[in-house]
């Protein structure tokens, strides 16, 4: 799913995403744009400084309604910095072992993601950065705590030979973005 946000709807986005987190009246690829807003108004507010955002998304059973989770950014990082995003091992369920007439809250995928640019040159070579999920995100989602599918919001890049897609220097930090799937060889166990 590809969204491309104007800069007038980056700050309504923002406030949306207030809302919507804990209310979940919205689609998934809604909640993760507005979480892909908030990042975006991180690193304009704070250039060249840039944050990644990560969490969880669960099924609600009581409203039947998807929801996010567990939200949190990571550290600030700058030209030279590695990006880094640590993402909690998976919750319990609420309740942890429930019955289907508990009406529980199952987390059901993970989310993150990559920081938006005003300038892609200080990742790997120097001349841009590979975009969608990385070696480190499909290992994070096959990890024994994990065991989940995951999402990570980042740019739409353009194809290379190799069959990767990257952003160059001077990419612009409105262009569109997708919602890249990541999906472990194994699941968890259902409850």
């Amino acid at each position: 799913m590809i969204f491309q946000l104007s800069s007038r709807t980056r700050i309504a986005a923002v406030l949306i995403l207030l809302f919507t987190v804990s209310s979940a009246q919205t689609s998934v690829p809604t909640l993760l744009g507005n979480v892909w807003a908030m990042a975006v108004l991180d690193a304009t507010t704070n250039a060249p400084y840039v944050r990644e955002y990560s969490g969880f998304i669960t099924l609600n059973t009581a409203t039947d309604k998807y929801e996010l989770a567990n939200v949190t950014c990571g550290n600030w990082y700058g030209p030279g910095d590695d990006p880094e995003m640590k993402i909690s091992a998976r919750p319990k369920d609420i309740p942890p072992n429930p019955s289907p007439l508990d009406k529980p809250i199952y987390y059901v995928a993970w989310f993150h993601t990559h920081a938006p640019l005003y300038r892609a040159d200080f990742h790997e070579d120097g001349d841009g950065r590979f975009v969608g999920p990385s070696q480190e995100d499909f290992d994070a989602s096959n990890h024994p705590s994990m065991k989940l599918p995951g999402f990570v919001v980042d740019y739409v890049g353009e194809p290379t030979p190799t069959g990767t897609s990257v952003i160059l220097v001077g990419h612009p930090i409105d262009a569109p973005i997708m919602i890249y799937p990541i999906t472990p060889p194994e699941r968890r166990p259902l409850p």
